[in-house]
């Protein structure tokens, strides 16, 4: 019987430090380059997938955000998407003179 508790007991310790180990917070990356946000994410454990979008307020090639957002708690390797900003959209006009 000592040994049933035991080994409950020392399967339960288990369960809770790998479930302990898989919790990384998201960090916030908003601003910083692609390149160093992607080293960052991997450093933490999290794999980036890399979007683009325009922006009219976040220069090129810097990150407008995360899904999920900084802060938020994510399991270790869990991929993540960082949305990269293209810069503004340029507004192409038939008329040269504009």
């Amino acid at each position: 019987m000592r040994k049933i508790i035991h080994t409950f007991i020392l399967a339960t310790l288990v369960l809770f430090l790998m479930s302990c180990e898989k919790a990384i917070i998201v960090p916030d990356i908003k601003g910083v380059d692609e390149d160093t946000a992607k080293s960052v994410l991997v450093n933490n454990e999290i794999v980036p997938k890399v979007s683009y979008e325009y922006s009219n307020s976040i220069i090129k090639g810097s990150v407008i955000r995360t899904n999920p957002a900084s802060g938020v708690e994510v399991e270790k390797n869990q991929s993540i998407t960082v949305i990269v900003s293209k810069g503004p959209k340029r507004i192409e006009s038939k008329d040269a003179r504009i």
